[in-house]
């Protein structure tokens, strides 16, 4: 996600807000598009070299070059989609967690659907085989305005500990309250991140802030 789109999705923010993850869905998904690719290049290609071979059927041979035509068509739309429309969306689809809420940004259609850490009731996991097989896994925020999902969520047993601290110290009453700094139980996610320094917390500012990114993820500011 580039600093724009960022700063796009989080308009109208508080200015104390810091953004601690940004992650996208497990690639594994895409698996079945990327077999569905290789079917469309296999039937394409038989049928292209079916079809340019000579043929003795004047019929055929009258309409040969719109068949080739069509089937070049027929299997760009094939791929566009089954295979360009998914790729797209997994893409564009964004988690970013701050300071203050949650957020999934949907590929598929423009907008996006948040909660509010504060407003959160309970956080938990659910995993499939496959899933479990790539470390990801579905990961449930239920909050006061209802239930936020977000599919496939890399490495989602830490991104959950990352989830769960960052509402807890977004009740007013926790000693570390908007203030993500070490002791994190998420600390020891890879190349996890807290707020710049300035930030204002309970003990003081924070050390300045390093970039963030979830495997699987991406980071951008």
């Amino acid at each position: 996600m580039t600093s724009r789109a960022l700063r796009r999705l989080l308009r109208g923010a508080d200015p104390r807000e810091e953004v601690l993850v940004v992650t996208r869905p497990r690639a594994h998904r895409l698996v079945g598009s990327f077999v569905v690719l290789l079917v469309i290049v296999a039937v394409a290609g038989f049928s292209l070299g079916w079809l340019s071979r000579r043929h003795t059927d004047p019929v055929l041979v009258s309409v040969q070059p719109v068949l080739l035509l069509a089937v070049v068509v027929a299997a760009a739309a094939a791929a566009g989609v089954f295979v360009l429309r998914p790729f797209l969306r997994w893409h564009h689809t964004r988690y970013v967690l701050t300071t203050a809420r949650m957020i999934r940004r949907d590929g598929g259609r423009r907008g996006s659907t948040q909660v509010w850490l504060a407003g959160v009731l309970h956080v938990h996991i659910s995993q499939n085989l496959r899933q479990r097989l790539v470390r990801a896994g579905d990961l449930y925020l239920d909050a006061v305005s209802g239930r936020l999902v977000l599919p496939d969520a890399p490495h989602v047993r830490r991104f959950a500990d990352v989830v769960t601290d960052a509402v807890n110290r977004s009740r007013p009453g926790h000693p570390m309250a908007g203030y993500p700094g070490p002791g994190h139980p998420g600390a020891d996610y890879p190349g996890a991140h807290y707020p710049g320094a300035g930030w204002p917390g309970p003990a003081g500012p924070t050390s300045a802030m390093t970039p963030f990114s979830l495997p699987g993820g991406t980071r951008g500011r």
